[in-house]
């Protein structure tokens, strides 16, 4: 698949997912990143494991900021509590050039990707009703997706690999 076909491909899957997917979309995502960070740290490359880490500290500061507490407070309190711990390892493990670190970071990543992953299949993890307006009807629901820190109205721009908001940019596919 070439490079623009691939962007392509992965701009209508952002585009079209549904706000559990593009949560999948983003644990995944970060896990790439920690993963490259630990295998980085394993041979000893301490800078070669900064940008990974630094990618996957984005994306688990986009989860948290787009954390919403209105219905939920207590259990959006307990699940920022784990990402808050995430993040935490992260920076430490960048930081101290510790790979253990990492590797709990990787184990509460990959039980969230489990969880996500079997939510996705419950509700059905194809687009929701609204992936099938087109044009700027399209762009208008993705804006409205309070998720991953997109905010209500916000824009969110999606070039190649790279989603970009007024937050803050993280790539998809690192």
């Amino acid at each position: 698949m070439s490079h623009s076909s691939r962007d392509d491909y992965l701009k209508a899957e952002v585009l079209t997912a549904s706000p559990q997917k593009l949560q999948l979309m983003l644990i995944e995502a970060a896990i790439r990143n920690v993963r490259q960070g630990y295998q980085a740290l394993q041979d000893g490359n301490a800078d070669a494991a900064k940008q990974p880490l630094l990618k996957a500290q984005d994306i688990v500061g986009q989860i948290l900021s787009g954390l919403r507490s209105e219905h939920a407070p207590d259990l959006a309190g307990k699940v920022a509590a784990i990402y808050v711990f995430v993040l935490r390892a992260l920076v430490e493990g960048m930081i101290d050039g510790v790979p253990e670190k990492l590797a709990g970071v990787l184990r509460v990543l990959e039980e969230e990707r489990t969880t996500w992953a079997q939510l996705c299949e419950q509700l059905g993890a194809e687009p929701s009703q609204h992936s099938t307006l087109s044009g700027p009807h399209r762009q208008q629901v993705l804006n409205s997706i309070p998720a991953h820190g997109i905010q209500a109205g916000e824009n969110a721009h999606i070039t190649g690999d790279d989603v970009s908001t007024s937050q803050g940019s993280f790539n998809l596919e690192a």
